[in-house]
């Protein structure tokens, strides 16, 4: 059996992992950390395949991702000034680097601005103001090869020109270092008191994911009192298929970030044909487009849930249809495991629960998640106990209870 019931029979033996569902318990300080970069166009994907995904942000160029379709999703737009002047990679696409020509630099900011500044403060006056991150890894000579200083002046500039044309509340930020780096984050605070603090989160295959929740307590207790968050870009490339993963980076950035960003790899991923890689050939969903669905059905109705093992994530969710996601998230795999999961508070007399499980199938498309059980579910005291079975590094599952 696949579900812990009441009644006679022989009782199934202690589970690798238990899982504590708190129904009783809503989380209050969560923020939904669904968002994408680029990969979009006026007409791809389908709506139907990313409207479901609910995302907060989307992080781009303005050419690569059209601002008035983002909008329609509901998202708030982060300009990447950066990606339209050009990086080291690219031979600056002939301007220079902008460190060279401060004055020509702040023309081109402020043209960029202006051409924005109808909408920008039409957006501004309903809360839904642009974000401006003015460039990306500047500490990495990929994309930025003038070091630390050199960036704070092209930031300070920036920043001054953003202002000056959209007025001073415009929403600056920075410094979007390819990694969690407080040296550089210390210094854009102390230069040039950015509106929010930005960094990536691609954490290499054997990094706990563990460290995105140190990070953000270090920033929240630091540099970010008074400031937003954007970890605007995450999962890394070891990762970006994994369903596991996935949802445990997001249980990590929703408590701590307030806004995200799933990170795209390679032209191929970086496609509106592709969503960050998350849809197959065809526009069909792959396992990890599955997780992001999983995820945000779930993000605005957020229950205290937790794991007595570090190897899974969980995340919960009430309302009517209660349900917790569990992610295999230990990076050195090992053999399947076994979870049961504890719902306590429900008000229901009689459920029937449903297990369903996103396996770790790569790059191949998924066209639903397998479902592994749908049967009746003993009730006592608002308590039931549902289980899981061979959870397999790597992967995901659903555990939904409900009336019958």
């Amino acid at each position: 059996m696949l579900l812990s019931c009441c009644g006679g029979g022989k009782a199934p033996p202690p589970a690798d992992v238990s899982v504590t569902v708190e129904l009783d318990r809503a989380v209050e300080s969560v923020r939904p950390a669904s968002g994408f970069i680029h990969s979009l166009s006026a007409s791809a994907p389908p709506t139907p395949l990313v409207a479901p995904l609910s995302p907060r942000l989307w992080r781009s160029d303005l050419t690569r991702a059209p601002l008035a379709r983002v909008l329609a999703l509901g998202a708030r737009y982060e300009v990447v000034l950066s990606d339209l002047w050009g990086y080291p990679l690219e031979n600056w696409r002939g301007r220079g680097p902008p460190w060279r020509d401060l004055r020509r630099w702040e023309r081109f900011v402020r043209a960029v601005a202006r051409a924005q500044r109808v909408i920008a403060l039409a957006l501004a006056a309903r809360g839904r103001a642009l974000f401006w991150d003015v460039w990306n890894e500047p500490n990495t000579g990929e994309y930025f090869d003038g070091g630390r200083r050199r960036f704070l002046r092209v930031y300070e500039v920036a920043a001054r020109a953003l202002r000056a044309e959209l007025g001073g509340a415009t929403i600056v930020g920075g410094p979007s270092t390819n990694v969690y780096d407080r040296g550089w984050i210390d210094a854009l605070v102390r230069c040039c008191d950015p509106s929010f603090l930005s960094w990536h989160e691609n954490l290499d295959p054997g990094a706990p994911i563990s460290s995105i929740a140190e990070h953000l307590r270090d920033a929240r207790a630091g540099p970010a009192r008074g400031r937003e968050i954007h970890v605007n870009e995450s999962v890394g490339v070891g990762d970006q298929y994994r369903p596991g993963e996935i949802l445990g980076y997001l249980a990590a950035l929703e408590r701590g970030a307030d806004y995200s960003a799933r990170s795209c790899w390679g032209a191929a991923n970086c496609r509106p044909q592709a969503l960050d890689g998350l849809l197959a050939p065809g526009f069909v969903p792959r396992s990890s487009w599955w997780a992001y669905r999983w995820y945000a059905a779930g993000a605005d109705e957020r229950v205290e849930a937790r794991a007595d093992d570090a190897r899974v994530a969980v995340l919960a969710s009430g309302d009517e249809r209660p349900e917790v996601l569990i992610a295999r998230v230990d990076r050195e795999g090992g053999p399947p495991m076994d979870v049961e999961a504890t719902f306590r508070g429900l008000d229901l007399d009689e459920a029937r629960a449903t297990v369903e499980r996103l396996p770790d199938s790569g790059e191949a498309p998924l066209a639903r998640p397998e479902r592994l059980a749908a049967e009746d579910v003993h009730i006592e005291d608002g308590e039931a106990h549902v289980r899981v079975p061979s959870l397999r590094a790597h992967e995901a599952a659903r555990v939904t209870v409900a009336s019958p």
